[in-house]
């Protein structure tokens, strides 16, 4: 069980940058509290990250920077945020193709549901999220701990640069063998 009320945001990456939605994934953690900034990968523009340290609600940053990530691989993805979950209320991620094969392991992993395509925060277990091709909406609740959740980001604002930056705290992932092997 999460020992805060605070939310970790797995921020997807493209050749080492945030994706465009990074800002309003960060505008929906806001519901949540302090977030603290998750970003994995190889050679990561740290100007693109720095910006994102100043929105509004961010609290910290944890950065992997190793060549195994460059690719942001689910499963040594999942792996690095199950050794973070103890200290998060809720794990969000994008609700697009990085998001998707990330969070369900996650979710699996924690033996907890995943909302999948959340659109509307409601309070800290409760969502709106589409139904039917989004030919209806449905309330969602949950009482796992931690939340895991994925964010249609078009439906969250993106909030204005508003403090200073944060310094990032760099974490060395434990080392794992990938299951696979990227080849070219």
């Amino acid at each position: 069980m999460a020992v805060t009320d605070q939310v970790l945001v797995v921020i997807g990456l493209a050749d080492g940058v945030p994706t465009p939605e990074s800002a309003r994934l960060v505008g929906a953690a806001q519901a949540f509290g302090p977030a603290t900034l998750l970003i994995a990968g190889h050679d990561i523009d740290r100007e693109q990250v720095k910006r994102l340290t100043q929105l509004p609600g961010v609290a910290s940053l944890l950065m992997v920077d190793q060549p195994e990530f460059q690719w942001q691989p689910a499963e040594l993805m999942a792996d690095l945020v199950i050794g973070l979950t103890p200290d998060y209320s809720h794990i969000i991620a994008a609700a697009n193709p990085f998001g998707a094969d990330v969070t369900p392991r996650i979710a699996a992993m924690l033996d907890v549901a995943l909302v999948s395509g959340v659109q509307e925060i409601i309070d800290h277990a409760a969502f709106i999220r589409p139904l039917r091709a989004g030919a209806a909406l449905a309330e969602v609740t949950t009482t796992g701990s931690p939340v895991c959740l994925t964010i249609r980001t078009a439906a969250f604002t993106e909030p204005k640069p508003a403090q200073d930056e944060i310094s990032p705290k760099v974490i060395t992932a434990p080392t794992v063998k990938p299951a696979n092997e990227i080849l070219g």
